[in-house]
């Protein structure tokens, strides 16, 4: 018979397994690079759209580099996966309300610039080997500033993205 502290304890540990992989990494680090000139090509294409949100996964942080977001955003902005890829900010009950700006713009990438993009992609992907620096320089940074792991990954997300890019967040306090 399963209890209430068996699954407690099935929950948590999923919860642990699920930051584990959603971690930064060296290959979501270069679907994010990816992620981040597809964007600019569409923003180049066609008229200006709103800036991505600090935590974007199609602007440096956290979560550009985390590489299940990135191959979702990815899958979504080439038509791999006819789904909208939407915005994490304003969700409510768990769905986003609005599409994500740096979908928006990477779904108006010429054809070309992202077939070379995926081209590149593939080719960087294969190269990957050995020991991870990107995940290793991002759990050193973790520990540091969340040695209990109490934060979740919205509120390390935004310090993360925070540490890179003070000027932003100080012109959009100021």
């Amino acid at each position: 018979m399963t209890t209430t502290t068996d699954m407690q304890g099935q929950a948590a540990a999923n919860v642990m397994e699920a930051r584990e992989r959603e971690r930064p990494s060296q290959h979501g680090a270069i679907l994010g690079e990816t992620l981040i000139a597809l964007e600019q090509a569409g923003r180049n294409a066609g008229e200006p759209l709103p800036d991505p949100c600090l935590t974007c996964a199609f602007r440096p942080g956290m979560s550009n580099q985390q590489a299940a977001t990135g191959i979702e955003a990815l899958n979504c902005s080439i038509g791999g996966d006819p789904a909208p890829f939407g915005c994490h900010h304003g969700m409510q009950e768990g769905q986003p309300t609005r599409l994500c700006a740096g979908y928006l713009a990477a779904k108006r990438a010429p054809f070309g610039q992202m077939k070379a993009l995926l081209g590149d992609l593939a080719v960087r992907l294969e190269a990957v080997g050995g020991d991870d620096p990107v995940r290793a320089a991002f759990d050193a940074w973790r520990h540091e500033v969340d040695p209990g792991q109490t934060m979740d990954d919205y509120q390390l997300a935004r310090l993360y993205a925070r540490r890179d890019y003070a000027p932003i967040v100080q012109r959009e306090v100021g």
